[in-house]
């Protein structure tokens, strides 16, 4: 596994064959600067876990080659993203996966990793606990979604330059170790004297220095993996242990208007990676991303639960003006026949935003924009979950957060009719909290509350699937895995070429591993991603 050992830093993040600012040298074999201080390895590390969870193209790589994250696939296996029939069908579309095809994610990842483990080191020696405790959060963030993929991977021993061949450790014992390690970040930063962590104001792009902000999501990201391990015959009594440390430390969880992201000051010129990636080129030059298109499962559901979210999620068909439904079209996943109604310009784009240039509405609301590592909408569908499971006991109750959750998502995505929306009549009274409540007043089993808890758990499952387009598919998969196609009947793809093959259950260990680091890698003995799973979903 590649580490990563010195900072190049520089402002901001290009994207494919531009230089990234924050980027990170991937010498593995320098060593660490004196000089390099936390303050100067934070706004790189944070930048660059945002640019992992979009998805967004960026250089973490020796030769400059741009490299991306799961985030695509996972979408298109999920009926979120498709393709148009002029790209080829190809292993994705029939499940197959591929040792090489999880190169990018590995390492994208575990540079990071290896970007807080520096930095948690500095701080350490220089007693910026603050930075200390970031840096250890962040990990925990990383760690948790190897072990969703990949379930047993390095840890104990990864990223420590002494070490060439790491150990393999048991997932489920990696995720015990996280709660801790996020309960001591926790604490490092509630315990940290700002005067002494340098320049934490401006260096924490995520949270400028506010500790009651890192605690809020230190305790959601526990919530996050406490989700995970719902369908454990373990879970309730793990959950009642960690929501008793979040309960003793007081600061709570992420709520409105708190969306975790972060943003080292993107510009128009320095456009958001998100922006370049899926959205629009530079100074509006181009609509880069060609090959994903809208998927007709989430967007004729959407269509059908008058659902106005799908267009912020995705844009009218090129050349159409957007004041009807019908503008907004989609495909199947590897549609069987190649045609001119299926072709790229045919299609809605995804992103959503509602300008070129800048804007406040929609997924890819500007090149400005900041890159979401966990929105606030998502907190309170965990918590409405945790509470609809009894876990959570006090408080508001399971149906006053849904109600909660799925509203901040309109308002996240600035859902409302006014002057600034593509050919769209000015209805500026009509307010996202309106639209939200409107939408929640229907009777559909999607989005009306029930009675029991186990059709609760499905409602909200069908509303995380809804509101994390393009924004979360990694917790898409998760639900998809943990809960099943009862929860969620996402479609399969109709490639030909797919057979009997279902949506795997998780990936392959990257090639690289088993170039350099065989024998750890081969221990895990054969993985077939058809039925080998992750060990919360046993």
């Amino acid at each position: 596994m590649k580490k990563i050992i010195a900072l190049m830093f520089l402002v901001t993040v290009f994207v494919a064959c531009k230089k990234s600012f924050f980027d990170i040298n991937e010498n593995p074999n320098s060593p660490t600067d004196v000089n390099i201080t936390p303050n100067l390895l934070a706004p790189g590390a944070l930048t660059t876990s945002g640019n992992i969870n979009t998805g967004a193209t960026y250089l973490r790589t020796v030769g400059g080659v741009g490299t991306r994250t799961r985030v695509d696939q996972l979408g298109r296996w999920l009926g979120i993203w498709s393709t148009n029939t002029f790209y080829a069908s190809g292993d994705e579309s029939k499940y197959i996966t591929t040792n090489a095809s999880s190169n990018a994610d590995w390492r994208n990842r575990y540079d990071n990793i290896n970007d807080y483990s520096v930095m948690l080191k500095k701080a350490n020696e220089t007693n910026q606990t603050f930075y200390a405790g970031i840096a250890r959060i962040m990990k925990a963030w990383n760690y948790h979604q190897l072990v969703d993929l990949y379930n047993n991977v390095p840890y104990k021993e990864a990223v420590n330059p002494e070490i060439i061949q790491p150990k393999y450790d048991n997932g489920a014992t990696i995720y015990a170790d996280l709660f801790n390690e996020i309960t001591e970040g926790i604490n490092s930063i509630k315990g940290a004297d700002l005067t002494k962590n340098i320049g934490i104001s401006t260096s924490d792009v995520m949270f400028k220095g506010n500790k009651a902000k890192w605690a809020k999501f230190g305790n959601t990201l526990k919530l996050r993996l406490l989700i995970h391990l719902s369908q454990l015959p373990t879970s309730a009594a793990t959950a009642g242990t960690q929501l008793a440390i979040i309960d003793a430390e007081g600061s709570g969880y992420l709520i409105e208007n708190e969306t975790a992201s972060v943003n080292p000051g993107y510009t128009a010129a320095n456009a958001n990676p998100f922006w370049t990636t899926y959205m629009y080129g530079t100074g509006c030059s181009a609509v880069p991303n060609n090959f994903n298109r809208a998927n007709n499962f989430a967007l004729n559901t959407m269509k059908s639960l008058n659902d106005e979210r799908f267009k912020y999620f995705y844009l009218p068909v090129r050349g159409l003006p957007g004041t009807s439904n019908s503008d907004w079209k989609g495909v199947d996943y590897a549609p069987l026949v190649s045609s001119p109604a299926t072709k790229e310009d045919q299609l809605s784009d995804v992103g959503g935003s509602r300008s070129c240039i800048s804007g406040t509405q929609g997924l890819g609301k500007s090149p400005e924009m900041s890159s979401w590592i966990i929105t606030s909408f998502e907190s309170l569908f965990l918590q409405a979950e945790a509470k609809s499971r009894g876990w959570i006991t006090t408080g508001p109750t399971a149906e006053t957060l849904y109600k909660r959750a799925v509203t901040e998502s309109f308002v996240w995505l600035n859902v409302k009719r006014d002057a600034n929306l593509l050919a769209m009549p000015p209805i500026s009274a009509i307010s996202p909290a309106q639209y939200a409540s409107d939408y929640l007043a229907q009777t559909d089993a999607k989005i009306a509350w029930p009675a029991g808890p186990n059709d609760q758990i499905k409602t909200i499952a069908w509303q995380r699937f809804l509101a994390f387009n393009g924004n979360n598919h990694l917790e898409i998969y998760n639900d998809y895995r943990r809960l099943g196609v009862s929860a969620v009947p996402i479609p399969l793809s109709t490639d030909p070429g797919r057979g009997s093959n279902p949506i795997p259950f998780r990936l392959l260990y990257p090639e690289t591993e088993y170039s350099f680091n065989n024998s750890n890698a081969t221990s895990q003995g054969s993985i077939n991603p058809s039925t080998s799973k992750v060990f919360w979903n046993q």
